[in-house]
């Protein structure tokens, strides 16, 4: 324990901040996923459905209100302005909150037919801004943390709300017929006390509720990039929308518990990605490349063969979690993690995109993958069934990441980069590779004494010969990651 404790010590402070926001990212989810029964048993099916409703359009209509400033437009900003970081924020914050009460405001004046198009009530639908108000502080703020690896008060913080609002849920849901409500209202509540302390101090910092600069820099930069985190959510949900149009709602129940379980590689890929990405700003900005292709081998490594673990594991817990009738879904869980791995690589082009501004070329990768889906979907689901979008799904991630490439060599050479950042060899042949146990797996996944036996085997492999290359990778960011 001590060496552990001493080896600790000696790492970056950016793989801290990755570790324990992957560790934190899973406490959430698995909060989450682990109240589920109980929620289940407390609500009917038409009061999940109305949640579910609600959740969707404030997902639809954060992308629209917010622009969702926080995402890539935030960390260019910041690495590109590094000296006035705060002013960044809070003009960022101002932007954000100005457009959703614009919305706000004109949603008032049409709020009855409004809120009949959306299928929710007068009420909630006011909610539904309030939240998305409550989340842009909170959205800016971790992202600053994330940026300067100050884990502990936001692991804390996410920590703290994950375990408060089903905690405080539960309490109010058992004592009001008004339980849907209850269980919106609740969490925006304690989201929405945060979101206020926290504004006040984005505020206080950074004192440019309005700049002009950034207002018209964070617009143009983002607004550009709607379609393209429309055409994500599309890509991410059209497949159980239409498995229920041309399946049936069982077929599409039983293909998302299945897919939910493939796609806990997520937990894990999206906590990494939010504190490399900063990294690798600043590693393009100084140009060591190099560095950036040394680590991200690693980084592609160990979450190849996290995807390979699962894909070998998932079964044996899906089938102590579940009962009998969702044995079929089997077959979606290894199409569906592969799908989760090329979900990991496509940022890695992507953030290069970001770099050099070049959103044109991102919001083009989107909508192609976005239409692909649904074209795909249409083909093939009444064919082969539910399984088949899983398959589909995966294709439209290979081409997002093929698009990503090349837009990304392309930006390169217009900037004058001669070195391609990346070992284009090796992660081909490391995508290559996860294909093709892919399709090794599936054809056997039903041999449990097989699948058993390639974990073992991985695991035995990663002890041999990994330990010496995430050792030098632990080298490198230690060194070179501040």
């Amino acid at each position: 324990m001590k060496e552990i404790l001493k080896r600790y010590q000696t790492v970056s402070d950016a793989l801290k901040a990755s570790v324990w926001f992957a560790v934190s990212n899973i406490l959430v989810r698995g909060i989450s996923f682990l109240t589920l029964p109980v929620f289940s048993r407390i609500l009917t099916t038409e009061e999940y459905g109305l949640i579910s409703v609600y959740q969707s359009w404030t997902g639809i209509f954060t992308i629209f209100c917010t622009l969702t400033i926080w995402g890539g437009v935030f960390n260019v900003a910041i690495v590109k302005n590094p000296e006035k970081i705060y002013e960044v924020v809070s003009s960022f914050q101002g932007l954000a909150a100005t457009l959703t009460l614009a919305f706000l405001f004109v949603t008032v004046l049409f709020l009855g037919p409004f809120s009949r198009l959306l299928g929710l009530s007068e009420f909630l639908t006011v909610c539904m801004y309030i939240e998305i108000l409550a989340l842009i502080p909170f959205a800016l703020w971790s992202a600053v943390q994330r940026y300067f690896y100050k884990y502990k008060l936001l692991v804390a913080c996410s920590v703290t709300t994950a375990v408060l609002n089903p905690a405080a849920s539960y309490y109010v849901l058992m004592h009001t017929e008004y339980r849907a409500e209850a269980k919106i209202l609740v969490p925006l509540f304690i989201n929405a006390v945060l979101g206020v302390w926290l504004f006040a101090a984005n505020q206080k910092k950074g004192k440019a509720y309005y700049s002009r600069r950034y207002w018209t820099y964070g617009f143009r930069f983002n607004a550009v990039l709607i379609p393209h985190y429309l055409s994500m959510q599309i890509l991410n949900q059209s497949d159980r929308l239409m498995i229920n149009s041309i399946c049936g709602s069982s077929d599409a129940g039983i293909y998302s518990a299945a897919y939910t379980f493939a796609m806990l590689l997520g937990l894990l890929t999206s906590a990494v990605h939010s504190s490399f990405t900063p990294w690798l700003y600043r590693k393009i900005k100084e140009q060591k490349y190099e560095v950036i292709s040394k680590v991200t081998n690693l980084a592609v490594v160990f979450v190849a063969l996290v995807t390979f673990l699962l894909i070998c594991i998932i079964p044996d817990v899906f089938r102590w979690m579940l009962p009998e009738e969702y044995e079929e879904a089997l077959r979606v869980i290894p199409p569906a993690a592969v799908a989760s791995f090329f979900m990991f690589l496509y940022p890695l082009f992507g953030a290069v995109e970001f770099y050099y501004e070049e959103n044109k070329y991102i919001t083009a990768a989107s909508a192609v993958s976005a239409v692909a889906n649904i074209i795909l979907n249409a083909l093939f689901l009444k064919r082969f069934g539910f399984c088949a979008a899983a398959y589909t799904t995966l294709v439209c991630y290979v081409i997002y990441t093929l698009a990503h490439y090349y837009f990304m060599k392309k930006i390169l050479r217009k900037n004058g980069v001669q070195s391609s950042i990346y070992d284009t060899k090796f992660l081909s042949g490391l995508s290559a590779a996860a294909l093709i146990f892919m399709m090794l797996l599936t054809v056997l996944y039903h041999d449990t004494l097989l699948r058993r036996g390639f974990f073992i085997l991985m695991l035995l492999t990663a002890g041999l010969f990994g330990r010496r290359k995430f050792a030098e990778a632990l080298q490198l960011l230690s060194g070179g990651s501040d």
